[in-house]
C-alpha cells in the first residue's frame, strides 16, 4: 500500500481465506509478498487447533481480539499485546475458546534490539497500568504498548460521542478499531 495515501479497510467486508493450516483462516488487510510476507492480517483460530512451530525471520506483533492465545511463552487473554522479536520461535496451541488476533509480520528492524518475547496487558479494564488522559476534557485515554525510533504502538480509549483530533505523521499512521466506531470529518464510518 502507498503509505502517503489515506486508505480505509472495513475488515468485516473482507472474506475469510483458509491458511495452509486446517482450522486457521485470515482476513488480509495488507500484504507485500506471497505466503511468507510482510503483512497485516486478522487471523482466526478455530477451537482446539494448533499451528506448526515456526520462526519469525522479520518479527511479529499481535493483539488478541477475542479468545485466548497459548504458546510456549504463556496464556494470553483478550487485549494481550505480544511482540515476538526477529528469530523467535513458537508453536501456537489454541484451546476451546478459539482465538482471533490482529497480527503484523516481518516489520521489525535489526537496528532495534528487543527481547525475544514481550507482553503488555492492554485491557481497558486495567486502568491503572500506563493509561493516561491526553486531552483536557478527559475524553481520550492512551497507553503506549511499544516505542522505538521507528514506531510507536498505542492503544486508545475514546469516550462515546467525543470529538477527537488525530495527528497523522508524515510517514503515516495505521489505526484499527477493536470496539465501537468512529466517523472522520468526511463522514466516513469506521467500525469493528
Amino acid at each position: 500500500a502507498d503509505k502517503t495515501e489515506n486508505a480505509f479497510v472495513d475488515t468485516q467486508l473482507l472474506g475469510w481465506q483458509q491458511s495452509p493450516s486446517a482450522g486457521v483462516s485470515r482476513r488480509m488487510i495488507e500484504r507485500l509478498g506471497g505466503e511468507v510476507a510482510r503483512c497485516t492480517t486478522i487471523v482466526k483460530f478455530e477451537p482446539n487447533k494448533s499451528f506448526p512451530s515456526h520462526t519469525h525471520s522479520g518479527g511479529e506483533e499481535f493483539i488478541v481480539l477475542d479468545g485466548v492465545w497459548r504458546d510456549e511463552y504463556g496464556v494470553f487473554p483478550k487485549y494481550s499485546y505480544i511482540r515476538n522479536y526477529i528469530g523467535s520461535t513458537h508453536t501456537p496451541r489454541i484451546g476451546e475458546e478459539g482465538c482471533l488476533i490482529l497480527v503484523k509480520l516481518r516489520q521489525m528492524s535489526h537496528d532495534i534490539v528487543e527481547p525475544e518475547h514481550m507482553y503488555v496487558d492492554a485491557s481497558p479494564e486495567n486502568n491503572t497500568a500506563g493509561w493516561k488522559y491526553v486531552d483536557d476534557k478527559q475524553t481520550r485515554k492512551v497507553k503506549v504498548l511499544f516505542e522505538s525510533k521507528y514506531e510507536k504502538v498505542l492503544i486508545e480509549q475514546w469516550k462515546p460521542d467525543s470529538e477527537i483530533t488525530i495527528d497523522i505523521p508524515q510517514n503515516g499512521k495505521e489505526m484499527f478499531v477493536i470496539n465501537g466506531s468512529f466517523a472522520t470529518c468526511k463522514n466516513q464510518d469506521h467500525n469493528m
